[in-house]
């Protein structure tokens, strides 16, 4: 199976919000300052500071909100198999 690769850097101001989505593919999470929220479907809200990070597998329902008043900076890496939709907008945040 082949697989597409994405990482991209992010940046949230502060009290700034994602839309809600889930990636096709594993996305693993990386900050590099500030700290950010990700609230999922499957965990309660989880708080990442810098140097820290997490990850979920395919189809997780995901938002990410930034923890602070300054802005956050952190690294998104997708693994999505080709042929699997990237990234899917949902009309409404995970329920936890």
């Amino acid at each position: 199976m082949a697989y597409s690769e994405v990482l991209r850097q992010v940046t949230l101001a502060g009290g700034g919000t994602s839309g809600a989505h889930h990636f096709g593919g594993l996305a693993a999470f990386y900050v590099l300052s500030g700290s950010i929220f990700i609230k999922s479907a499957h965990r309660s809200s989880l708080r990442l500071g810098v140097g820290q990070g997490a990850a979920f597998l395919p189809g997780t329902d995901l938002q990410e909100t930034n923890a602070g008043p300054n802005q956050a900076i952190y690294l998104e890496y997708i693994v999505t198999p080709v042929g699997e939709e990237f990234e899917v907008p949902l009309s409404q945040p995970p329920a936890a």
